[in-house]
């Protein structure tokens, strides 16, 4: 089939490598504008945009739907391929294919429509995930099922760990899906709207730690932002990015202790935090305009002491 690529994150990467390895045709690849960001507003590349070049794809960076609409019928696409785009298409966008447009989405849909389906999911606490392939409709995320696949979430998992993983599913399950499109092959299934939840884009402050919260929720919190925005809190008026801690199984004190004190200072395990319910031991951190460290580098080289509090 000839095909026209439509990605951003590098979520579309893996598949995008199984479509290059395929018999089918990729006549272009279109991805986001570049945009500024860091420290130093340099300019950045999308990692498909990196991926196209590297592979020597005919790119598309279109500022808005108008420029592109009239591109995009010229080429005579049977498929579009959508994965993490970034962008919600257009009914006059997605219908231009002579079959359809299809979408990559790491969620068991309806669950987790949106943006951000692998960070919610784990800052959540659910169990289990997956990646479903669906039918692009006007609404978001809503179209019909063509396959779904569901996987268990780790314990460790992190965003990060999980986003590969889901990744590599998701190529294996587009090669599968297109070959059911070439052969008339599809059950479509609709999607339940009554069941739907929704995975909006992170912003900064949901990396916000709050101690009160239990253990488990902070854990996951601290799982489910790695990268984007980070899980943090305050030390001395200092923003504190916390980027791995473990649940200490700890007797509870019989003196007063608020959430977010600092209990136990140790080399071996870390700096012992109280939270709304247990403990966490903080292993991996990095103090603002300080580099990432472990937990024993900044006990040797900080203040912090047993009964400073956390998130001041």
């Amino acid at each position: 089939m000839k095909l026209i690529l439509f990605g951003t994150s590098r979520f579309a990467i893996p598949s995008f490598e199984a479509l290059k390895r395929s018999r089918h045709n990729i006549s272009m690849v279109v991805t986001q504008p570049d945009r500024r960001g860091g420290r130093h507003l340099r300019i950045i590349e999308s990692p498909v945009k990196r991926w196209a070049n590297e592979n020597n794809y005919t790119l598309y960076q279109p500022q808005n739907d108008l420029e592109i609409r009239a591109i995009l019928e010229r080429f005579k696409a049977d498929l579009f391929v959508v994965i993490g785009y970034g962008k919600i298409l257009p009914p006059d966008i997605i219908d231009i294919p002579k079959y359809y447009s299809i979408n990559i989405h790491p969620s068991l849909l309806p669950k987790y429509r949106g943006a951000a389906p692998i960070n919610w999911a784990i800052i959540n606490g659910e169990r289990e995930t997956g990646v479903t392939i669906f039918r692009l409709s006007s609404k978001m995320d809503a179209g019909e099922i063509i396959l779904q696949r569901r996987i268990e979430i780790n314990p460790d998992d992190t965003n990060l760990t999980l986003d590969k993983r889901l990744s590599e599913i998701g190529a294996d399950m587009l090669i599968e899906a297109l070959k059911k499109i070439e052969d008339n092959q599809i059950d479509f299934k609709p999607q339940d709207d009554r069941l739907a939840t929704y995975a909006p884009k992170l912003k900064k402050e949901d990396g916000l730690i709050d101690w009160s919260k239990d253990s488990k929720r902070i854990y996951n919190l601290i799982r489910g932002t790695q990268g984007w925005p980070g899980a943090f809190t305050f030390y001395k008026g200092k923003r504190l990015k916390i980027f791995k801690v473990e649940i200490v199984d700890r007797e509870e004190c019989k003196e007063r202790i608020v959430p977010g004190e600092v209990v136990d200072i140790k080399k071996d395990d870390g700096i012992i935090i109280k939270t709304g319910r247990g403990y966490l031991s903080i292993l991996n951190l990095q103090i603002e305009a300080k580099k990432r460290m472990s937990a024993q580098q900044f006990i040797l080289g900080s203040s912090l002491k047993v009964g400073d509090i956390l998130g001041q």
